[in-house]
């Protein structure tokens, strides 16, 4: 790695390919970006190399894969497969602990360099803020409720930061809120239109349920019924 920018390269490649990058990944790509040019500075003063390194494809659970990405921790240890029997590897409290033989008590591990990686998997988004979505949702007007619907709902439904099961739960949930206000009115919201988190909060099914139906289509998306 010494005299070769390969953190450059590799960036700069995802850099020409970011208009085929999905969001969230290609607003992902200027930060990399930054990022790049700090850690090869430092390998570059500090004539350093690769000392621990993790080259692995997952797949989505379920998948055909042999990794399925899943919540659980994921140990790096520099060490041979000799030295260390993975079965005998343990976390507690976030800390890596070995077993020097079997049914021995477990300890810290030492004496060898690892990363310890945690993978956390939720079946609800934590965030809502999305910003196609949400200006749409603040973009309705009383005269053009149609087309605010239309604009509104597409939105969701074409929108690359939603999983499958996520943009037919946001879809039914603005589906409902426009239909709330469009019976009875603003007041029965509130005056001031709601954050997406609220409305799906009030309104959308849960994930598990709608992982259990085929994507949503947009005919399906756009027509009046819930």
């Amino acid at each position: 790695m010494p005299g070769n920018n390969l953190l450059s390269a590799a960036v700069g490649t995802l850099s020409d390919f970011s208009s085929l990058i999905a969001a969230p990944l290609g607003r992902a790509i200027p930060i990399a970006q930054k990022v790049q040019t700090g850690i090869q500075k430092f390998l570059d003063d500090a004539s350093g190399g690769v000392h621990l390194g993790l080259h692995q494809t997952f797949t989505w659970a379920g998948g055909d894969g042999a990794n399925p990405l899943v919540p659980g921790y994921l140990a790096v240890v520099l060490a041979p497969t000799t030295d260390i029997a993975k079965e005998r590897l343990s976390v507690k409290d976030d800390q890596l602990l070995y077993a020097p033989r079997a049914g021995a008590a477990t300890q810290p591990l030492t004496g060898y360099d690892y990363i310890l990686l945690r993978i956390e998997g939720h079946s609800e988004r934590d965030d809502w803020r999305l910003r196609d979505i949400s200006e749409a949702l603040l973009k309705g007007e009383d005269k053009e409720a149609e087309a605010f619907r239309v604009m509104t709902i597409t939105a969701a439904w074409q929108s690359d930061d939603l999983a499958v099961g996520d943009r037919r739960r946001v879809v039914q949930a603005i589906k409902a809120e426009l239909e709330a206000v469009t019976k009875e009115g603003k007041q029965a919201v509130g005056d001031e239109a709601r954050s997406l988190a609220d409305i799906v909060k009030v309104h959308a099914m849960s994930p598990e349920m709608a992982n259990k139906l085929l994507p949503i289509s947009l005919e399906e998306a756009l027509s009046k019924e819930q």
